[in-house]
């Protein structure tokens, strides 16, 4: 099966990506579709992706939103298709958290730049590596691995980056 390249960045905010088809709920950040991507499983159909990216969003989602999410990124993408997702480390804050509790070092926890205060102004769950790793493979993903991030900064001190293929 050869694959197609529907690649689906999933929260995009201000970061688009030339190639991606960039979603965002934010009319704002100028999104190729405005929609909201707990509901990305109506709008795409299963086997249709190559590629999904999470990037610093799947935290604004509750963790059984997030299970349902990867359940569904699970369907859309096609055999040896590949899901990114990069996010703030609960474990990795909280050591950065004792180390000096300012507010720069607990805000991760929590979002940055709330937009309106909405339902997206704040976050609703902290992930570990090892939290998201597992619930990769309890999605029904396969080759989970975890590498150093390489967006927002990177800050690999306070960030993780995990990827799987289905």
């Amino acid at each position: 099966m050869s694959i197609t390249q529907n690649r689906l960045n999933l929260g995009c905010g201000v970061y688009r990506r030339e190639g991606w088809t960039n979603i965002d709920l934010d009319v704002a950040m100028k999104p190729d579709l405005q929609i909201n991507f707990k509901r990305i499983a109506q709008h795409f159909s299963p086997l249709s992706c190559s590629h999904i990216s999470i990037i610093h969003s799947i935290a604004y989602l509750r963790e059984w939103e997030v299970l349902q999410l990867l359940r569904d990124a699970r369907v859309l993408l096609q055999d040896g298709g590949e899901i990114e997702i990069e996010f703030p480390d609960v474990v990795k804050c909280a050591k950065r958290i004792v180390d000096d509790p300012s507010f720069e070092n607990v805000r991760p926890l929590y979002g940055f730049d709330a937009l309106d205060g909405g339902e997206y102004g704040t976050y609703k769950f902290a992930w570990s590596e090892s939290s998201m790793s597992a619930s990769l493979i309890g999605a029904g993903f396969r080759t989970v691995s975890a590498g150093t991030p390489i967006y927002h900064g990177p800050q690999p001190e306070r960030d993780s980056r995990v990827t799987a293929k289905r």
